[in-house]
């Protein structure tokens, strides 16, 4: 998700002087609340309220930016409680907003905030609504849905709730930001970029004074504690833990028994194969207890390393027991 900031228009009247003289957000105040998506597979998408409060040194109507990824459909857009309609972009209508160009070579779609600096964007991230200001203070709300960018493979979904704060520098003085995210009992985060949160029950809620890096918030679904120790351990820590169990109890059986070589061998077979066997049973079972179905590519072909363990651990048993033996 990115901030609201004054495009760049060449010769216009509303270029990003506005934003750098004549207007001040004061501050910021962002509430996402996290919800569960069940349509095609499950997942978390987040619902934003941001309101900005702005201070305008007179009455004017001032063209506003907002960019966004994954947005839906339904946006909310309301100026000091007088709900506004945002503008329609598309490829037909480009040509009408010297702030947005296409290059001809790759086929992007840029947004200007000044003469040199611009930003890709895809023309379906855009909110673009014309605000009429008051002189003194104002509030901007916006409000809308968006799906979050998350991993097809593996364990956890790492779902990343970003927020440009990019836009933020075109403004005269941009004030500090509050943020505040309500899991709803759905999810917990599992890394940010930004400190130490303050949580309250389901809600975390940061203060931002530095504007200089994005924000970036990972959650995932909220998982047991058996769960958290499993993801810690990952299938190779089950599969390792297995091999040292089946290694002692195949070194003791081979030196308690008159049948030595025939229990070396056999156990020189039995313990690779019953490693990977674990290995690849350590997936679902760590799914079970998730209690999802997760995707992890080709971890079957481990069983096509299965000459070279039996050769690894041929020597390992044979060096242990020459030295063991020896003592």
């Amino acid at each position: 998700m990115a901030n609201m900031g004054i495009p760049y228009s060449e010769g216009s009247t509303h270029a990003a002087v506005y934003g750098r003289d004549c207007c001040i957000v004061s501050r910021e105040k962002i509430t996402i609340d996290i919800h569960n998506r069940t349509e095609d597979e499950t997942r978390l998408y987040g619902v934003f309220h941001i309101r900005y409060h702005i201070e305008s040194d007179r009455e004017q109507t001032l063209p506003l930016l907002f960019i966004g990824k994954s947005l839906s459909q339904a946006k909310n857009i309301v100026i000091n409680q007088r709900p506004i309609t945002s503008v329609s972009i598309d490829s037909l209508s480009l040509s009408r907003y010297s702030f947005l160009s296409k290059d001809s070579t790759n086929g992007f779609y840029y947004a200007q905030y000044t003469a040199d600096e611009k930003v890709p964007v895809e023309l379906d991230e855009l909110i673009y609504f014309n605000a009429p200001l008051q002189k003194g203070s104002n509030t901007i709300l916006v409000e809308y849905e968006a799906d979050f960018v998350f991993n097809n493979y593996g364990f956890t979904d790492n779902f990343q709730v970003t927020y440009s704060l990019y836009p933020s520098r075109f403004w005269k003085s941009f004030g500090p930001i509050e943020l505040n995210l309500n899991l709803n009992s759905l999810a917990e985060v599992t890394d940010s970029n930004l400190g130490r949160a303050n949580i309250q029950g389901d809600i975390y809620q940061w203060n931002i004074n530095n504007l200089d890096q994005d924000i970036k918030i990972i959650i995932n679904y909220k998982s047991s504690w058996l769960a958290k120790v499993l993801l810690t351990i990952t299938p190779a820590g089950i599969a390792l833990f297995a091999a040292l169990v089946l290694f002692y109890l195949h070194f003791r059986w081979m030196n308690r028994t008159k049948r030595r070589a025939l229990v070396k061998w056999l156990g020189i077979f039995l313990v690779p194969i019953l490693t990977m066997v674990i290995f690849l049973l350590a997936y679902p079972l760590i799914d079970y207890v998730l209690g999802k179905q997760s995707r992890h590519g080709y971890v079957f072909l481990i069983v096509l390393y299965y000459p070279a363990a039996v050769l690894c651990y041929g020597i390992l048993i044979g060096l242990a027991n020459f030295i063991f033996r020896k003592k």
